[in-house]
């Protein structure tokens, strides 16, 4: 750590225990100030810059308080030398946190037309800067001046505290030292910096570095993803999940990167119909025991991010922050309370997730949906819970680019998959393996590279004319689609046992594995192709069918979205199995 010291100016460099007591300079760059290179060349010329007057300024400061050093970033930094600024920027926090004092120069501020006249304080450049953050954060003690170096206060409750909180969100807690910002979540920390700029774009995540307490590398160059890397390593040094819970209305179409693209993400507001956006943020996301699901691990591998535990699925139509429909499944992230009049007012929060293959999803919306559970017993209706017991989510868009105009075949991505065109009022009771069916669209994904794999359903069909739900069992061969319908569970030996013994297996059920456990003898025997069974109710007879067609060129296209102009699709080579139903004469062939 290199040190100016406050009497003559000269620069000495000390190591870790040498480090003696030392006040600290925050303030904002201009364009004339004083390099390291500079400042030890201690030309006359530099008397005149505006630099060099903040540097003694600062000393003179330091003196009035008994301290003989004094760090200022401008000039205490070799910046010419990455190695050096890779560590001071991985050990500024540290540095700002140790120090006896920090001087803030708000060089915008302007002096009090009369006593206790803070009028222009929110309005300086010094609370929009993403560096400053951790300088207001770090220091035990912050003392501010005004641009004629005149002491106006300090950030403590007594002093500016308050004002402060209402200028940056940050808690008096976190201001007065009485509580650590690792006491608050992710989204709450983000959230402090989320109206913050800087003028390189990787700063953005290096000046956040110290208060999330991680040490990464500079890549000066990557851009926007130095935070996108900062993310990465916040994933894996803890287990909150509200870094997930960003909120922007900027992203088009349905496919969701996981991770923020900045803080400013983290400035949170509900839509106009739901709440008067002044009054919540991510700073009111709080890390809770979840309510709806069960995560037990997750981590960030080269597949995406990977989840062990369960999701949620919605129940009922409607959930607050955004359209959602039965079927979609919700990934809870965590909790929010906000005071609405004399009431306080409690919500799930958590994101949309798409499946897109087996255990496999990405996040589908770039906004938050919003659970109210003032009502848990409401709550409880809206959201159920949807077991997986390992899935992974997709960190960005994992597809192709695609240019408007090229066939949809050009850029198949993944192995078939099977729709299911079910009619209306057909009940699913229960699928085989659930880790490889979209409830929401009614789809299996079929395992990649792996051919000999079966998809089963249990249905109740109504049956027309009649007020009831007949069960059927359609099993899909995955190497060859065919469809085999059954009459329920009893309707050869031994399905109803693999049927229940392959849902409480998490192994993948092979084909050849259900022919030898059922009865095929039978199946074969009954007089009908095999996807076709006949149904006796009320002595009238119903003949039910499930039939395969084959849809490559003009299949579902299933996820488009557009992201930073540019278009990605999910494209699938899709089969569509259909039920039809007609009925027949009572003893007819």
């Amino acid at each position: 750590m290199r040190l100016i010291n406050t009497s003559t100016l000269a620069l000495k460099e000390f190591f870790d225990s040498e480090v003696p007591n030392y006040a600290i300079l925050s303030h904002t760059w201009d364009d004339d100030e004083v390099s390291l290179h500079e400042m030890e060349q201690q030309l006359p010329s530099l008397a005149s810059r505006r630099g060099h007057q903040k540097i003694k300024q600062a000393c003179r400061l330091a003196q009035d308080d008994q301290l003989d050093w004094i760090w200022l970033d401008t000039c205490c930094i070799d910046k010419k030398s990455s190695a050096e600024l890779t560590e001071a920027i991985n050990s500024m926090f540290q540095w700002y946190k140790r120090s006896q004092v920090c001087y803030a120069y708000l060089s915008d501020w302007d002096p009090p037309s009369a006593p206790g006249d803070d009028t222009n304080f929110s309005l300086c450049r010094w609370f929009t800067r993403g560096w400053t953050l951790q300088e207001l954060v770090a220091p035990s003690s912050v003392i501010f001046y005004d641009r004629t170096w005149a002491k106006r206060g300090d950030k403590s409750p007594r002093s500016l505290g308050k004002t402060i909180q209402y200028i940056t969100g940050i808690p008096l807690e976190v201001l007065d030292g009485r509580l650590s910002p690792a006491s608050f979540s992710v989204a709450q920390k983000m959230s402090w910096a989320a109206k913050r700029k800087t003028t390189r774009a990787e700063d953005m995540a290096y000046c956040l570095l110290g208060l999330f307490d991680i040490n990464m590398p500079m890549i000066y160059g990557e851009g926007t993803k130095a935070f996108y890397r900062l993310q990465e390593q916040i994933c894996k040094k803890t287990t909150d999940l509200t870094i997930f819970a960003w909120n922007s209305f900027n992203c088009d179409g349905g496919h969701s990167p996981l991770f923020a693209s900045s803080p400013a993400d983290f400035d949170l507001r509900l839509p106009q119909d739901e709440a008067d956006p002044a009054d919540i943020s991510s700073a009111d996301i709080v890390i809770s025991d979840l309510l709806f699901s069960v995560i037990i691990e997750h981590n960030i591998t080269n597949n995406g991010l990977r989840v062990e535990g369960s999701l949620a699925r919605v129940h009922q139509n409607r959930v607050c922050g955004t359209d959602c429909w039965e079927g979609q499944y919700y990934f809870e992230l965590g909790f929010l309370q906000r005071r609405r009049a004399k009431d306080w007012e409690s919500f799930s929060i958590g994101i949309l997730l798409q499946k897109c293959g087996p255990a496999r999803f990405f996040r589908k919306v770039s906004h938050l949906t919003f659970v109210p559970i003032t009502d848990l017993g409401h709550a409880s209706r809206t959201l159920i819970q949807k077991h997986e017991s390992k899935f992974f989510i997709d960190l960005e868009p994992a597809v192709l680019p695609y240019t408007p105009g090229l066939p949809a075949w050009n850029s198949l991505k993944t192995d078939p998959v099977y729709f299911f065109r079910l009619g209306p009022g057909v009940v699913i009771k229960h699928v085989i393996p659930s880790t490889h069916w979209d409830l929401e669209n009614r789809v299996f994904f079929s395992q990649p590279g792996f051919r000999a794999c079966v998809f089963a359903l249990l249905l109740k069909i109504p049956l027309p004319g009649i007020d009831v739900k007949h069960p059927v069992v359609i099993a899909l061969n995955q190497f060859e689609p065919h469809a085999y319908l059954f009459d329920g569970l009893l309707a050869v030996p031994g399905l109803g046992n693999w049927f229940l013994q392959s849902i409480a297996s998490p192994a993948l059920p092979i084909w050849s594995d259900f022919m030898t456990k059922i009865d095929s003898e039978k199946l074969v025997n009954r007089g009908l192709p095999p996807n076709t069974i006949r149904v006796v109710k009320e002595r009238r007879v119903f003949v039910i069918k499930a039939n395969i067609s084959h849809a490559l060129d003009d299949g579902i296209i299933a996820f488009q979205t557009q992201i930073s102009d540019r278009y990605y699709r999910y494209y699938y080579k899709v089969s569509v199995i259909s039920l039809s139903i007609e009925e027949s004469k009572l003893g007819a062939s």
